[in-house]
């Protein structure tokens, strides 16, 4: 991966900070290759979200509900990278909230396919995890390393089929 110019993995001097199978890169050759990625509509749950590239910002823009987030600044609420993560979702009843609905167990153990919208382009891969505690690993379609780019990223666990 040296010839990917990686910025980091870890932090070996941050306390408690764990590798959960991240690469960071300015450049990456495929992104230029991948499909348009300007616009990215998918649910979480039964909730709409969508993502908007600004290629002046360099970031996507999230909206929920068709409503811009915002940070206290007013500031849309926007990121480098929107990685959508195909897995199983199940209904868990051993855990229910006040009003005594089940919540939702999302299974990230497994593998299956994700999309990464990076520079205003889609790349599909896929993800791989072995165990609990174990790094999840990301991969190009060509099974290389998928690095992100600096910036921050939303990570969106959605059910297979979801739209992307």
């Amino acid at each position: 991966m040296s010839d990917l110019n990686v910025v980091s993995r870890a932090f070996p001097s941050a306390s408690g900070v764990r590798d959960v199978g991240f690469t960071w890169t300015k450049g990456y050759p495929t992104a230029a290759g991948g499909k348009p990625g300007a616009r990215v509509s998918t649910l979480v749950g039964s909730t709409p979200v969508t993502f908007s590239w600004g290629p002046k910002s360099g970031t996507y823009v999230r909206t929920i509900n068709g409503l811009a987030l915002r940070a206290a600044d007013g500031r849309p609420i926007a990121r480098a990278n929107v990685l959508i993560q195909y897995c199983q979702i199940k209904v868990d009843h051993s855990d229910v909230d006040v009003l005594g609905n089940p919540s939702m167990y999302t299974e990230t153990i497994g593998k299956g396919k994700i999309v990464l919208f990076r520079n205003g382009r889609r790349i599909d891969g896929t993800w791989s995890r072995a165990s609990q505690g174990a790094t999840t690993q990301y991969k190009d379609a060509h099974g290389k390393p998928l690095p992100l780019a600096p910036g921050g990223t939303f990570v969106l666990l959605v059910r297979p089929g979801v739209g992307a």
